[in-house]
């Protein structure tokens, strides 16, 4: 069972996935937003590997972008009752386009500072060239390489905050990113983007205008179901604007999880 943090009143609920080499508590600032825990259960889980989670005595497996898929659908459908929407950053964007046809009551899917992936694309289309992200790829990375992509994944952010990241790359399963380069250099992933298709969930897509990571463009031309039919950007705000600019995307995803909860409002009349 995947560690997990929960608050919140509501009966509907929203479920957050953190990227690489992050966890659970990346995502404290949108717990406690009021616009969200008045209305919604939040939900925040760590992949395996990451923060509270198990340690995998199985790596290639378990680790593989389909076994974490699977892992957080196995979560849910224990652990949530109901309609939900899903939040996911970076990595746990991938995670979740593993699953998406797969995922039951799912009403909504948030992408924030995405590199999902499709067989249309090489990783070429989807990552700037930036070899300041390579902790995300070394098991044990150099304190210089950590600050590095701590400088390219957030904008502005107090050395305090930055710091609470280099203590959850730290804490992450080593083997992890080992099997993750693994994995996206063997194109060990199945077509994301086609599940996100597919499943005909409402999409957002949502990037901050500082991102340094990914091209903010590449969903641009995808023929998923997307939000208000185009991408949202957050200003001052990088790859993790989750960190960057909380309160801006915590109103942007009360905005989108009205609409996707009243689509069922609508459809049922």
């Amino acid at each position: 069972m995947l560690n997990y943090k929960s608050t919140g009143k509501g009966k509907k609920q929203i479920i957050f996935i953190h990227g690489n080499s992050q966890s659970c508590e990346s995502w404290d600032s949108l717990m406690k937003a009021p616009e969200l825990t008045e209305n919604y259960k939040l939900i925040a889980i760590d992949l395996p590997g990451h923060g509270k989670s198990f340690r995998s005595n199985d790596p290639k497996k378990e680790y593989s972008l389909k076994s974490l898929g699977d892992n957080v659908n196995d979560f849910i459908k224990k652990e949530c009752s109901g309609d939900y929407i899903v939040v996911a950053n970076s990595l746990g964007t991938n995670v979740i386009g593993e699953v998406a046809c797969e995922l039951i009551n799912c009403k909504g899917i948030m992408l924030t500072g995405s590199c999902a992936n499709g067989k249309q694309l090489t990783l070429e289309n989807i990552f700037k060239p930036n070899p300041n992200i390579a902790a995300c790829f070394i098991a044990e990375p150099s304190e210089e390489q950590i600050d590095l992509l701590i400088g390219e994944a957030t904008w502005n952010l107090p050395s305090s905050q930055k710091e609470i990241i280099k203590v959850h790359i730290k804490a992450t399963d080593p083997v992890f990113r080992r099997c993750f380069a693994e994995a996206m250099g063997n194109s060990a992933y199945t077509d994301e983007l086609l599940n996100f298709e597919k499943s005909g969930i409402p999409i957002a897509v949502v990037f901050g205008e500082e991102e340094k990571i990914c091209f903010t463009d590449y969903l641009d031309k995808i023929p998923f179901p997307k939000w208000r039919n185009k991408t949202h950007l957050i200003p001052n705000a990088g790859h993790f604007l989750h960190l960057d600019q909380p309160d801006a995307l915590a109103n942007l995803i009360r905005k989108f999880s009205v609409d996707c909860f009243k689509e069922k409002q609508q459809k049922s009349v």
